[in-house]
């Protein structure tokens, strides 16, 4: 006599991949929002980095009119490209680099990053610096 094999019914196997797919569908988002905020520290550091070399630049020339990215040994492009480096407001005594974000980056709420020779950083709103 042969013993009588279990198996799952086709409904129970339903049941598993619909409890499966919601929880992707509720932890997927999150994630996303993680990454984001994971590669939002590139915009940071190149601004940051930018800011540095900008007040190297001053200590030499005593004005922030006519520095470029180029002088200041950096590319418009961050390291992999999430963001646009850019110089604007450029006089004797003030700046604004800006970090705009690409295409992957797009949909971060904090959209475009900034910090001026202040080293006020923007936008001012929480948790984007």
């Amino acid at each position: 006599m042969r013993p009588q094999m279990q198996a799952f019914s086709l409904i129970e196997l339903l049941i598993s991949l619909a409890i499966a797919a919601l929880l992707a569908a509720m932890t997927i988002p999150s994630y996303q929002h993680y990454i984001l905020q994971a590669r939002r520290v590139e915009g940071q550091t190149a601004l940051l980095d930018a800011a540095n070399r900008m007040e190297r630049y001053y200590s030499q020339t005593h004005s922030y009119q006519d520095s470029t990215l180029s002088l200041l040994g950096l590319t418009a492009s961050t390291t992999n490209g999430y963001y646009t480096l850019s110089l604007s407001q450029l006089s004797d005594t003030s700046y604004l680099i800006e970090a705009s974000p690409n295409a992957t980056q797009k949909d971060d709420t904090c959209g475009t990053l900034a910090i001026n020779q202040l080293g006020q950083r923007l936008p001012d709103i929480s948790g984007c610096w």
